[in-house]
């Protein structure tokens, strides 16, 4: 669970017309020394298992981080939420097969995936922490479904329908009724974030030639094309208020990042830190986190984190400990949290306050590699952290009080 390994940012051929043109970005800058005692300011936490081996948090809200576990034996995988506040691990269980798997959480509710008896199918749920409950949100018609995130009362993911073909879906939990979020003309569409009354994803279009991202307004039931006007299609990956982030294809089959402004609809390219590719993770107000591949790295294999500011249009690299990999998985205020290669080949969990340019090295829990996953609001993080004994565990790095990262 929870694997440190190299990603590739060689990513499928998708596109989109850049009328935003990116900044030079800034030169890589490895993190000061200086600025990387190891979990200064944080308090590590583990979260530890539901009986076995290993266990790994995928994100947080509040006072509850949700992530997967395995179970005595490590006989299966099953959905967990931890509470801060009470240090309570709680078995999500399953509908009625054998594993579950936690996606995102908000409010009072875990949503993610769960086989279903006999392990014949997956299904979406929603599992009501308070009630302890959880329900099962069945399908657009076809065998699956999944859930991937919650915005309040609305849950969106993915389901097969009683076609051939993969539809977005949301996901009211007030009228527990799930609504088919169509397609841009094509066979397929993929929910991928929400945020309020948007949902953000990717679909085909009539042609089948390529995958277009889309903004769902669950207001008026409209989908928006976002476009690809050099045809190499594009994809959302995440959404805060009207910004829209995602990887789109330019010229010559290659990609990058982009941020989308739904007022203004227009494209944003972000650029890259000198390589051919940067794909976009998260969004914070006007910062876009993500990993480039950086100037002298080998195609496909070596990238780093970086951050994205929309107001003055600049990535910066934000390095690593001495390693040639870093990625930012999550962005909450200021703060980017992710996971960086330093100088023995080891992964550890950071994070790194973008306005003031302070990096932690958020450590382990006695092992080998951590990475972090999630940040809160309140600015917990959440991720997994190998322990002594060699075994990857869910972990939370809590900041101290009057900590500011």
């Amino acid at each position: 669970m929870g694997s440190l390994r190299p990603r590739s940012c060689a990513l499928a051929a998708i596109g989109v017309l850049s009328l935003v043109a990116a900044a030079a970005p800034h030169a890589p800058a490895p993190v000061a020394a200086a600025a990387t005692a190891k979990a200064a300011g944080y308090l590590a936490r583990d979260l530890g298992t539901l009986g076995g081996t290993s266990s790994s948090a995928v994100a947080a809200s509040g006072h509850f981080v949700v992530g997967d576990a395995n179970i005595a034996g490590d006989a299966a995988s099953h959905a967990f939420a931890y509470d801060v506040a009470t240090r309570r691990m709680t078995d999500l269980g399953t509908l009625g097969g054998t594993s579950s798997h936690a996606a995102a959480v908000d409010g009072g509710f875990a949503v993610g995936t769960s086989a279903i008896a006999g392990n014949a199918a997956r299904h979406a749920f929603a599992y009501n922490l308070a009630r302890r409950r959880m329900t099962d949100l069945g399908t657009l018609g076809g065998d699956s479904s999944d859930a991937v995130a919650i915005d309040g009362n609305v849950v969106i993911g993915n389901s097969g329908t009683s076609g051939s073909g993969n539809h977005a879906f949301a996901y009211n939990l007030v009228t527990r009724r799930m609504t088919d979020l169509g397609t841009l003309g094509g066979t397929t569409s993929y929910a991928t974030a929400i945020s309020g009354d948007i949902a953000a994803g990717s679909s085909s279009v009539a042609d089948g030639a390529a995958l277009h991202a889309f903004a769902y307004n669950l207001a008026t039931r409209k989908m928006a094309d976002l476009g690809a006007p050099h045809g190499l299609g594009s994809n959302a990956t995440a959404i805060r208020g009207h910004i829209i982030a995602g990887t789109a294809g330019t010229t010559g089959n290659i990609s990058h990042a982009f941020a989308y402004d739904l007022r203004s609809r227009s494209w944003a390219d972000l650029g890259t830190l000198g390589g051919l590719y940067s794909y976009a993770t998260a969004i914070s107000g006007d910062f876009v986190v993500g990993r480039s591949n950086y100037a002298n790295s080998a195609v496909g294999m070596y990238y780093h984190a970086f951050f994205y500011d929309l107001r003055t249009r600049a990535i910066t690299d934000l390095g690593t400990f001495g390693g040639y990999i870093s990625d930012a998985a999550a962005i909450s205020g200021a703060v980017a949290v992710g996971e960086a290669e330093n100088a023995a080949n080891a992964y550890h969990a950071f994070a790194h306050n973008v306005v003031t340019g302070a990096t932690t090295d958020l450590g382990t829990l006695g092992g080998t590699n951590s990475g972090a996953h999630a940040i809160t609001r309140d600015g917990l993080v959440a991720g997994s952290a190998d322990t002594t004994t060699g075994a990857s565990h869910a972990a939370i790095w809590v900041p101290a009080r009057g900590h500011v990262p």
